[in-house]
C-alpha cells in the first residue's frame, strides 16, 4: 500500500479534513512530474514486495512439503519399532495425514491511509509532543510511536532508487530510457553516488522487465508514457573524461566499444555533465540529473520510512532541518545516520546536528565575538547579524531583509581579521579569506578577475552561508581619484568586477561580504553603497577595559586571581595583535625559566613594547591631547568619550556629532585636529613633532581635509572645481599647496585663540591626564565642564 496521502478510510475520512494543511501538506503536487517520480517509486516497492510475497510462499510450502516427508518417515521407523518390540504388527488407530496447511487469507485493508494520532489534539498538544520528539501526524491513533524497522535494503532503496525514479519521471526520461537504441546520461553528483545508481538503474530495470503485462499498462498510464510490452536490457556504462567510456568492471577504454556497437538502450553514468567529450555533448543527449537532497525530497523519504500513517508534521521538521545548502551537502553515511532514527523528528534532528558540526569544523578553533570584548558600536550590530543568519537559516527572515555588505575600517592591528574569524565561528558558517593582492598575484588582469569569480563562486557553494573577507579592500582602487593613465583603467575594470560580483545578476545568497580598510575613504564610493559595503564599522584600538578581557582569554586559565585592569591600563595604545604579541613573550619568558608564567612576566613584556624615552615626553604629550580633547569640546562638532597616555604617546577617542558639510564645519573639524600642536606651543612655547608622522597623523589628515576643501568639496578658492586624483597635484602645484598651508595655519591660529581663552582649564587638564593617564566617561565630562559651546554659524 502506497504511503502517499490519499482518500482516507471511512473510520477517520471526517477526521483527517480536520487536520491542518500547513502541517501536513503534500511535499510534491500530485499533478507534477515529481509526484509521478514517487508514484514509479512506490510502484517498484509494491513490486519488490510481490516478488517478497512470493518468495516466502513458497519457501513455506518447500518447508511444509520438506516437513510432511520428515513426517511420513519418522512414522515408518516407529511402526517397525513397535512391530520389532511386541513380536508383530498391532492394531493401531490411523493418524490422518493433514497435508499442507492452507495461506490464511490476508485480512482487508481499508483503502486509505491509517488514522494520525494528532485526530482530535490541539496545536498546544501538536506542539508539546513535538518538543518531546514525537510527531504525532507520523503516528497511527492505535499505535505507540514506534514504526517497526524494515531492512538495511529498503534503506538502500530509499537512498538510491527513490530520486532516480524523481529524476526519470521528469520530461519523460523514463519513457525514453527504453526506447530502442536510446542513450541516456545519468549525471549522478560528486562521490559515490555514481557506484551506488549503477545498482538503482540495474534494479529498476529488472522490477519493470518482470512485471506482468497488466501491471506495465497501469504503470504506462500512471507516468503518462507509451512503454513497449517487452523492456530490452540495459547496458550500464560509467564515463571518464580522461579516457572515454570505461566499463565500470574492467574499466579498460576498449572493453565500452562493444556495448555502444549494440542496439540494446545504453545508460552512461557521469558525475557532472561537464566532463562529458565535445564529442558527445554534440550529439544532446538527454542527460537526466539526479536531485540534490532537499527539503521536499526528504520529506518524501521520511514519509514511507519512519512514518506509520503517510502524514508528517512538516512545518516542524522544515523548522528543524538546517539549511538548503547544508542539507545539500550531507554525506551519504550522514544520511544513512539520520534515517536510522526513530521519529521524523529525531532525523531532522540528527541532520541539523550534523550540519552544525561540519560549520563548526570548517570555522576552526579560536575567540568568538563576545570573547574579543568589542565595543558595543561593533560588537551589537555584529550580534543582530548573526540572529539574522540563523533566522534566515530556519526560513524565519528573507534572504533581503539582511545587510549582507560591511566596511570594517581601523588602524593596522586592531584585529579586522580576527573579527571576521570570531563572527564566522559564532555564527556556525566557514570563513573564505581573500585579498586584492591574492588575487593580482594570478597574472594579468582576466586572470585577476577570474581568480575573484572563483572566490565569489566558492563562497556561493559553501553550505549553509559563509562570510567572505576582503583584506585590504581600499588597494582595489578608487575611480574618484584615478587620472587617465594605463593604471587607473586598470584600477576602474578590477572596481567594476567586484561590483558586478557583489550585486550582479547571479546573486549571492548565504554570502556576507566584509572588505577591511585602514582608510575607508580611500575605498571607491560605488563599493560603499547600500547593498554592497554600506554597512561601514570603526573598530577603534581597545580601551582598557577590553585590552583586560583579551589578556584574559590569552591567558586561559593561568593567573585567574590577577586583577588585570592595571596592566590593561598601561597597555592603552595597543592593538590587538601586539596584545597576543606581549602574551606570546611572556609565556617564552616563563618557559625558558621553566615556571608557570606570573605577573612579573607579562609587566616585563609590556616594559620591552615602551618606547624609549617615553616617561620624559610625557608633559608634552599630555597638554597635545588636552588640546586635542577641549577643542572637540568647545567647538561641538564632536564629544570627546576617553582621552589617554599609551605605550606610544596619547590618544583622544572622539564620537561625531555632526557630519561636516559646510565651510565652517570643515574649519572646526581643522582646529581639533591642529589643537594639540597648538596646546604645545602655547603651554611650552613650541610645537613637537607629535601631530606628524604616518597616514593616520594630525598634520596628514589636516592635509588632507584641506585639499578636499579646495579640490573635492568646491569651498575652497578655486570656487566649484573638482580635481580628480588631487593629492598628487599637491607636490606639483604650488598655488594648490599655497592655498592648503594657509588653510592650515589659518586653523592652527584659531586653535590658539580657543584654548587661549580656556587657559588654566587646558593646564587642568593636562595634569590630570599625567596623573590618571586614562579619562573616560563622566570623569571626562566633569573635567571638561558643561558650559555652552563655540557657535559655528
Amino acid at each position: 500500500m502506497s504511503l502517499i496521502p490519499g482518500s482516507a478510510s471511512p473510520v477517520c475520512t471526517a477526521s483527517i479534513a480536520s487536520l491542518g494543511a500547513s502541517e501536513v501538506a503534500s511535499d510534491i503536487d500530485s499533478t507534477s512530474a515529481a509526484a509521478r517520480g514517487l508514484l514509479l517509486f512506490d510502484w517498484l516497492m509494491a513490486r519488490k514486495a510481490a516478488e517478497a510475497h512470493a518468495t516466502a510462499l513458497a519457501d513455506w510450502h518447500h518447508a511444509d512439503d520438506a516437513a510432511h516427508r520428515q513426517y511420513q518417515q519418522t512414522r515408518g521407523v516407529y511402526d517397525d519399532a513397535v512391530e520389532a518390540l511386541f513380536g508383530g504388527p498391532v492394531d493401531l488407530s490411523e493418524i490422518e495425514d493433514p497435508g499442507p496447511v492452507p495461506v490464511a487469507p490476508q485480512e482487508e485493508v481499508p483503502f486509505g491511509p491509517p488514522c494520525p494520532a494528532a485526530i482530535g489534539r490541539t496545536p498546544t498538544e501538536v506542539a508539546a509532543a513535538a518538543a518531546q520528539g514525537i510527531d504525532l501526524y507520523a503516528v497511527m491513533q492505535t499505535h505507540g510511536t514506534q514504526v517497526p524497522p524494515l531492512s538495511p535494503a529498503a534503506l538502500e532503496d530509499l537512498i538510491d532508487l527513490l530520486p532516480l525514479c524523481v529524476a526519470l519521471a521528469h520530461e519523460n526520461h523514463f519513457a525514453q530510457l527504453f526506447a530502442p537504441s536510446a542513450v541516456t546520461i545519468v549525471e549522478t553528483g560528486p562521490g559515490p553516488a555514481s557506484v551506488q545508481t549503477v545498482t538503482a538503474v540495474n534494479e529498476l530495470a529488472r522490477l519493470i522487465r518482470t512485471a506482468p503485462e497488466e501491471e506495465i499498462v497501469l504503470l504506462g498510464a500512471m507516468m503518462r508514457a507509451d512503454l513497449p510490452t517487452a523492456f530490452p536490457s540495459l547496458g550500464s556504462l560509467i564515463y571518464d573524461s580522461g579516457e572515454g567510456l570505461r566499463h565500470r568492471r574492467a574499466n579498460r577504454p576498449q572493453d565500452a566499444l562493444p556495448e555502444l556497437r549494440r542496439q540494446e538502450p545504453l545508460v552512461i553514468l557521469v558525475e557532472s555533465r561537464d566532463q562529458l567529450s565535445p564529442q558527445l555533448q554534440a550529439l544532446g543527449l538527454p542527460v537526466v540529473a539526479l536531485p540534490p537532497l532537499g527539503a521536499d525530497l526528504l520529506l518524501a523519504m521520511l514519509r514511507r520510512w519512519c512514518s506509520a500513517t503517510g502524514y508528517l508534521h512538516e512545518t516542524e521538521i522544515r523548522r528543524r532541518l538546517p539549511a538548503p545548502a547544508a542539507l545539500t551537502a550531507a554525506s551519504p553515511d550522514g544520511l544513512v545516520y539520520a534515517l536510522r532514527q526513530s521519529t521524523t523528528l529525531a532525523v531532522a534532528d540528527a541532520l541539523r546536528r550534523q550540519a552544525e558540526r561540519m560549520q563548526r569544523d570548517q570555522a576552526g578553533t579560536g575567540p568568538c565575538l563576545v570573547e574579543l570584548h568589542l565595543p558595543r558600536a561593533v560588537h551589537d550590530p555584529l550580534i543582530q547579524l548573526v540572529a539574522d543568519l540563523e533566522a534566515w537559516r530556519v526560513g524565519d527572515l528573507p534572504w533581503s531583509d539582511i545587510e549582507t555588505g560591511w566596511l570594517i575600517w581601523g588602524p593596522p592591528g586592531t584585529g579586522k581579521t580576527m573579527l571576521a574569524a570570531a563572527l564566522a565561528r559564532t555564527a556556525g558558517v566557514p570563513l573564505i579569506a581573500a585579498s586584492y593582492a591574492q588575487w593580482q598575484s594570478t597574472g594579468h588582469l582576466g586572470d585577476m578577475q577570474r581568480a575573484a569569480r572563483a572566490t565569489f563562486d566558492e563562497a556561493r557553494n559553501a553550505p549553509n552561508g559563509c562570510i567572505l573577507f576582503i583584506d585590504e579592500v581600499d588597494a582595489i582602487g578608487n575611480r574618484s581619484a584615478a587620472g587617465s593613465d594605463r593604471g587607473a583603467t586598470y584600477e576602474n575594470k578590477v572596481v567594476a568586477t567586484l561590483l558586478e560580483l557583489l550585486d550582479g545578476v547571479v546573486g549571492r545568497e548565504g554570502v556576507i561580504v566584509i572588505g577591511a580598510t585602514n582608510r575607508p575613504e580611500l575605498v571607491d564610493p560605488a563599493l560603499r553603497r547600500p547593498g554592497r559595503l554600506g554597512r561601514i564599522l570603526e573598530l577603534p584600538l581597545p580601551r582598557p577595559v577590553q585590552i583586560a578581557g583579551m589578556l584574559r582569554h590569552h591567558l586561559g586559565r593561568a593567573l585567574p586571581d590577577l586583577d588585570l585592569m592595571p596592566l590593561a591600563r598601561q597597555a592603552a595604545g595597543l592593538s590587538a595583535a601586539d596584545i597576543a604579541a606581549l602574551i606570546r613573550q611572556a609565556r617564552t619568558t616563563a618557559r625558558a625559566a621553566r615556571r608557570p608564567i606570573d605577573s612579573m612576566d607579562l609587566q616585563q613584556a609590556l616594559d620591552g613594547l615602551r618606547p624609549r624615552g617615553c616617561a620624559a615626553h610625557r608633559e608634552p604629550i599630555a597638554i597635545h591631547e588636552a588640546g586635542h580633547a577641549l577643542a572637540h569640546h568647545l567647538l561641538g562638532i564632536t564629544r570627546p568619550t576617553a582621552m589617554r597616555l599609551t605605550l606610544g604617546g596619547g590618544m583622544v577617542e572622539p564620537q561625531t556629532l555632526v557630519e561636516p558639510q559646510t565651510l565652517v564645519q570643515f574649519e572646526a573639524r581643522l582646529q581639533t585636529l591642529l589643537a594639540g600642536r597648538a596646546a604645545e606651543r602655547l603651554l611650552l612655547g613650541d610645537v613637537s613633532a607629535g601631530a606628524g608622522g604616518g597616514e593616520g597623523s594630525d598634520l596628514a589628515m589636516a592635509t588632507e581635509t584641506a585639499l578636499r576643501i579646495e579640490t573635492v568639496f568646491g569651498l575652497g578658492g578655486q570656487g566649484p572645481l573638482w580635481i580628480p586624483g588631487s593629492a598628487q597635484h599637491l607636490s606639483l602645484d604650488r598655488a594648490l599647496a599655497a592655498r592648503v598651508r594657509e588653510r592650515l595655519e589659518a586653523a592652527e591660529a584659531a586653535a590658539a585663540r580657543l584654548l587661549e581663552s580656556n587657559l588654566d582649564r587646558l593646564r587642568r587638564i593636562a595634569e590630570t591626564l599625567m596623573i590618571e593617564e586614562d579619562i573616560e566617561g563622566e570623569a571626562l565630562e566633569r573635567l571638561l565642564g558643561s558650559e555652552p559651546v563655540v557657535s559655528l554659524s
